[in-house]
């Protein structure tokens, strides 16, 4: 056992230090190389427009039918008469010609709601951000007049 213990042996498996191991003479190679390996800022904005596009697309379709359902919803509920609640009578789905049991489906139903309306919501968070992507980039690409340069080629839903 050593007696000397003011000197503690030194650990090398850490990482190395920045900038070692690099020539003086690669790095305006690398530098070129990091360059050449940005995209495109034209090319950028069309792939982030076509994703918010998309989503934008998505999501109005899901706002579609997340509307359907509440109407449907709202008619069921509307349709229920206080004879329907006494006897326990079941709800009759008029468009899909079904009964559902009356205590089963005011249950069920507004857990359903809440379930579809909080999966839109994060659908919506996640179409804003690619709007904000898109935006961020076109206002960095060239200021207030390339952000309206670049304004039109967003999906309406996405902008209302």
């Amino acid at each position: 056992m050593p007696d000397d213990l003011s000197d503690p042996p030194r650990l090398t498996s850490g990482p190395p230090p920045i900038g070692a191991g690099l020539d003086e003479a690669a790095l305006p190679a690398a530098e070129a190389a990091a360059a050449q390996a940005r995209p495109d800022p034209e090319a950028e904005l069309k792939a982030l427009g076509d994703a918010a596009n998309e989503a934008a697309k998505r999501e109005a379709a899901q706002w579609f039918f997340f509307v359907t359902v509440m109407l449907t919803l709202a008619a069921l509920i509307g349709s229920t008469t206080h004879r329907m609640m006494l006897l326990q009578e079941p709800v009759k789905v008029p468009l899909l010609s079904v009964e559902l049991p009356l205590l089963g489906f005011y249950w069920a139903a507004p857990a359903i709601f809440l379930v579809l309306h909080f999966y839109l919501l994060a659908q919506v968070q996640l179409m804003a951000g690619k709007v904000r992507a898109f935006l961020d980039t076109a206002e960095a690409s060239g200021g207030a007049a390339a952000l309206r340069r670049h304004a039109w080629r967003l999906d309406p839903f996405s902008v209302a």
